[in-house]
């Protein structure tokens, strides 16, 4: 599940670039406004526990919204 993650974070970063590189709004965006605390590259660096809850609450939850796209 944290592969999965980390590599929705890393395409989530390559169109904010490529938005911001053409000046364009980002197009299919991985993450919505109110998803943007469960990127990798924001909770990577939490505590144990906040990490444990998150992805038990929150990512399984977007994973499955993901996948249902």
């Amino acid at each position: 599940m944290l592969n999965f993650q980390t590599s929705t974070d890393e395409l989530h970063t390559l169109k904010e670039r490529k938005a911001a590189r053409t000046g364009k709004p980002m197009e299919d965006s991985v993450f919505g406004p109110d998803q943007d605390h469960l990127r990798w590259s924001r909770f990577k660096n939490t505590a144990p526990e906040t990490l444990f809850a998150t992805v038990r609450d929150q990512v399984a939850i977007c994973t499955s919204i993901c996948w249902a796209r």
